[in-house]
């Protein structure tokens, strides 16, 4: 779309603070499953969001058609809009400000040829049934996306970026010797493809399935609890959520009232890391707000709520570059959220514990959480650590905790870090009185 006609079209009807946001998506997948290609799709999607303020009321239009035969229609749904919202006050950013730029589009991952990332998922699949006779079923899927971003507004801001990445993912089905049936799952994501080996990647997913054999019940007790770094991921995406402005204005946080106090133990510190060179890199928010990389949560103290340009105002602080855009309306996300490690490595952490539980995965976990109270029982996966060492796969067990309490009583972290997914990256936490249910 034209954005100078759009805002020239709008400014004849004495509409003069606009934004443009435009959004794309290209993918390409593929799955395999018992020597068969069961799916091969490739999918484009662009969805066009428009801003404006009207009597001082914010109106907004979302469209997927980008074309200029839409331009009129974009600008009678905003005046249309304008008399039923009662979002009012807002405003568009129009400051003059310095944003960091990265290349990370990788234009050597979009020349390969899709066929080339076929055979290697047909080669995963073929490699790993023939890697052990307990494996039943394998199914193996590949995922590339390119996704692009612009933003513009009638203040002269005018900013665009493009990313891409690629996952390879297996799900491994094995038969124990008592009959039951474990199903692994294994991932690697990355941007550059020369980082992918096919038969490290089998090594690695082989090694992580073939633990779950032979898993054993345990007694329900409190236990010292060491949690990987996938599940401290999930914890921490819903543990610095509720920094979100919104909902401390809701009374809706168990973070409200608590700007530069102990919320944590001393030994974390929670980062904001938007503008580290990877292949997550954001240099701007929805609201065209510069993004910065700062600690959010330092030495345990909360420095910082997650703010667009609406909360900032209501804290008369400045924004924090997390505006998104969700439902039709502008919201509040983290970006690239980093857990600052520790010094142990994972196996001397695990030594440190000696004797107690490794939590690979939690199930259930943003149904099972009371937002409020941090509250939650869930089921969970893993394994007994016995004489400092990851002994047996753990049948079925139920953990019930506090999130607040875990992020209060971390007694150690470690200094392995692993992207998990979402920007997120975590290591190994330990804490200690965790109640386990077997």
């Amino acid at each position: 779309m034209n954005v100078k006609k759009l805002f020239l079209a709008l400014q004849a009807k004495n509409i003069t603070d606009v934004e443009y946001r435009y959004v794309s998506k290209n993918s390409f997948s593929c799955n395999v499953f018992r020597h068969e290609l069961t799916n091969y799709s490739v999918s484009t999607n662009s969805v066009i969001n428009v801003d404006a303020i009207i009597d001082n009321k914010l109106a907004m239009v979302t469209t997927e058609n980008t074309s200029n035969n839409n331009i009129d229609n974009i600008v009678n749904q905003l005046i249309e809009s304008a008399q039923y919202t009662n979002k009012k006050d807002a405003e568009i950013f129009k400051d003059k400000v310095r944003y960091r730029h990265f290349k990370y589009f990788n234009k050597d991952l979009a020349n390969i040829p899709n066929q080339q990332k076929i055979d290697m998922v047909f080669a995963i699949e073929k490699k790993l049934k023939e890697m052990d006779t307990r494996i039943e079923d394998v199914e193996v899927g590949y995922e590339e996306v390119i996704a692009k971003r612009e933003y513009q507004n009638t203040a002269g801001i005018k900013l665009k970026t493009a990313r891409n990445s690629y996952s390879f993912a297996t799900e491994i089905v094995l038969n124990d010797t008592n009959g039951s049936k474990q199903t692994e799952y294994y991932v690697f994501e990355d941007n550059d493809f020369s980082k992918f080996n096919v038969d490290n990647f089998v090594k690695e997913a082989y090694e992580k399935a073939i633990k779950r054999l032979n898993g054993i019940n345990i007694e329900t007790k409190q236990y010292k609890v060491i949690f990987d770094p996938s599940v401290v991921d999930d914890l921490l995406d819903f543990y610095v959520s509720q920094l979100n402005a919104e909902s401390i204005l809701k009374n809706s946080s168990w973070f409200k009232n608590k700007l530069n106090t102990q919320v944590a133990n001393k030994i974390v510190t929670i980062l904001e890391t938007p503008l580290k060179r990877n292949h997550e890199f954001n240099g701007f928010d929805a609201q065209g707000v510069p993004c910065v990389n700062r600690p959010l949560i330092k030495k345990g103290v909360l420095l910082s709520y997650l703010h667009n340009l609406e909360t900032a105002k209501k804290f008369n602080v400045a924004p924090t570059g997390n505006a998104a855009v969700a439902a039709a309306k502008i919201g509040i996300k983290s970006n690239a959220i980093h857990l600052k490690p520790g010094r142990l490595s994972k196996e001397e952490l695990i030594n440190k514990v000696n004797n107690g539980v490794y939590i690979t995965s939690l199930e259930g976990f943003h149904a099972g959480m009371n937002a409020e109270s941090g509250h939650f029982s869930l089921k969970a996966e893993g394994f007994v650590i016995k004489d400092g060492k990851l002994d047996k796969f753990i049948n079925m067990m139920t953990v019930s905790s506090n999130l607040y309490d875990i992020f209060n009583n971390v007694k150690a972290i470690s200094q392995n870090i692993e992207y998990i997914h979402n920007g997120i990256v975590a290591p190994c936490i330990y804490v200690d009185k965790i109640s386990v249910a077997g």
